[in-house]
């Protein structure tokens, strides 16, 4: 599960970047420019981590926990530390972008 939410999150960001790189500068119909391309980023961060990792990881943490393990550790935990990482992760992204403008 937790691959194929990161292969779903890498696809989204290739496609995005790929549309930020070698779309024509032509075909443009808003005014974007590289500074408003790093805050829409930043917001992209900011929002994955606030309103999608930070819970379901807390959710986890408190309330699925159960004696199933993989691996030798507790499914819960697996599942509540990984979202913890990737909500870590996306707020460095977003505050990086935020306060310099580029990480």
């Amino acid at each position: 599960m937790l691959l194929t939410i990161i292969i779903k999150e890498l696809f989204f960001l290739t496609l995005v970047l790929h549309d930020f790189f070698f779309r024509s500068r032509d075909q443009t119909n808003v005014n974007f420019n590289n500074k408003n391309y790093v805050f829409v980023f930043k917001g992209v961060f900011m929002v994955l981590a606030w309103m999608f990792f930070a819970p379901v990881g807390i959710f986890t943490a408190k309330f699925f926990r159960t004696n199933k393990a993989i691996c030798g550790q507790k499914l819960w935990f697996q599942v509540s530390s990984n979202h913890i990482i990737l909500f870590k992760e996306k707020l460095v992204l977003g505050l990086g972008l935020g306060f310099g403008g580029k990480v």
